[in-house]
């Protein structure tokens, strides 16, 4: 399971409390000095950048079990030259000479979308030696409600011979009882053998009925035949999106763990340019990949900051999960 920890950015006293932030985040990460000491450059590059170009912002910070994932978020004026801001040791605001281009010499992965008048995100990964090489296949975040302590929303992926098997659940409600019914289908998801999403969809049914219960989706994704098998349970939802067209996939109506009239398992062919999207009811399911020309070929973890950024709803939790096929 991957946790994400937002940080609202309005103000530089914010930016070494991002920074403390995520060096404690990655004490688990058992990084030696000198890395540490990036990782520190890197998130206050990018907490001021957010106050300096934009006046507020939000920075996500996700721990993986080998990576500490970066997103910073703005709806500022946008980056009109983007090549050169990235020329390393450029900065516009005159941050110890660092720049945008440090960031990009330093992460192990980095990314960035920008429009005029629409903002900019930026995304950089910083990983451990040997890390999970399925950072690079999917993203995902889950930002509880503002005010919350907790996210009601959880989501986890297994490896399997065929390709990843997902699971996206949102507990009913939210804060901690909402939490804890998550937590569980989680935990039991992780837990379970080689069995049909039909089969796993059951489990956590019977597992959640302790709970107030939960909404909850799993797609088996089989990357050698191309297909995703998808079984949800709530409002859960499922897309196969690519520039062109987007593809709901069907959940049925019900709770987990509470009432469930029909679990059932449908499967749908994958092209190899489409994106597998899934996210709780605090997503809206109206974003188009066609409003974000060029979006769709972007890491899938910057891709889940541009949908929760501009469709997240605000009285509510927020997952957002975005896979994409190897090449």
């Amino acid at each position: 399971m991957w946790k994400s920890y937002s940080h609202e950015v309005d103000d530089f006293s914010h930016v070494g409390e991002v920074r403390r932030a995520a060096v404690s985040l990655a004490e688990g990460l058992d990084l030696d000095e000198v890395r540490a000491g990036k990782l520190a450059i890197i998130v206050t590059e990018l907490a001021s950048n957010i106050v300096k170009h934009a006046g507020r912002g939000e920075i996500i910070l996700t721990v993986t079990a080998t990576s500490l994932e970066i997103l910073a978020l703005d709806k500022g004026p946008g980056i009109p030259n983007m090549l050169e801001s990235l020329q390393d040791g450029y900065s516009t605001g005159g941050t110890a000479g660092n720049g945008l281009g440090a960031i990009k010499r330093m992460a192990s992965e980095f990314g960035h979308y920008s429009r005029p008048g629409q903002g900019t995100i930026f995304h950089a990964s910083f990983r451990k030696d040997g890390s999970d090489p399925a950072l690079d296949l999917l993203g995902g975040l889950a930002v509880p409600l503002k005010g919350e302590s907790v996210c009601g929303d959880t989501w986890a992926f297994v490896k399997t011979e065929e390709g990843l098997r997902i699971m996206v659940a949102d507990g009913l409600g939210h804060g901690l009882p909402a939490y804890e019914a998550s937590q569980q289908a989680a935990t039991v998801f992780k837990e379970q053998g080689r069995i049909s999403p039909q089969e796993s969809l059951q489990l956590l049914h019977n597992s959640l009925r302790s709970t107030r219960g939960a909404a909850v989706s799993i797609a088996d994704v089989d990357f050698g035949k191309q297909i995703v098998n998808f079984c949800g349970v709530g409002n859960v939802l499922g897309t196969l999106s690519d520039m062109a067209s987007s593809k709901s996939l069907i959940a049925h109506n019900g709770t987990v763990g509470v009432q469930v009239r029909k679990i059932q398992s449908f499967p749908y062919p994958w092209n190899t340019d489409a994106l597998l999207v899934i996210h709780s009811d605090g997503v809206t399911g109206h974003f188009n990949f066609k409003d974000y020309p060029g979006l769709s070929f972007k890491h899938p973890q910057l891709i889940a900051g541009v949908i929760y950024r501009d469709h997240q709803r605000v009285n509510d939790d927020s997952t957002v999960v975005v896979v994409r096929r190897p090449a």
